[in-house]
């Protein structure tokens, strides 16, 4: 997803919170989350409520729930006025998101 730069930390939280909530009543678990920074968009985004953005907060949820649980994911995501931008996508294996490094790019310190 991807967040408004007025979103704080305690907005965070209570977001993540939120959807843990909706997780374990469709009997899932919460898996990974991660807070990929400050990433610029290819287009500006318009919401209401909102200035237009031309860069988010990117983070990065895994979860394993049933598949009910992804409507009521998304409608709670939309109705958050700090989220920009919001896809969910199914992963083949549970091994794709916590193997991903998404610092491959940078060289290693020495």
């Amino acid at each position: 997803m991807l967040l408004s730069r007025r979103v704080g930390r305690a907005e965070l939280l209570h977001l993540l919170q939120q959807q843990q909530q909706i997780i374990e009543k469709h009997y899932g678990s919460l898996l990974e989350v991660r807070d990929l920074g400050f990433r610029e968009t290819a287009f500006r985004i318009k919401k209401p409520r909102e200035s237009p953005a031309y860069f988010g907060r990117l983070i990065a949820v895994a979860f394993g729930a049933k598949p009910t649980a992804v409507p009521e994911i998304d409608a709670a995501l939309q109705a958050t006025g700090g989220v920009l931008r919001h896809t969910t996508q199914k992963l083949r294996y549970r091994s794709n998101f916590l193997t991903y490094n998404c610092y491959k790019h940078r060289p290693e310190p020495q």
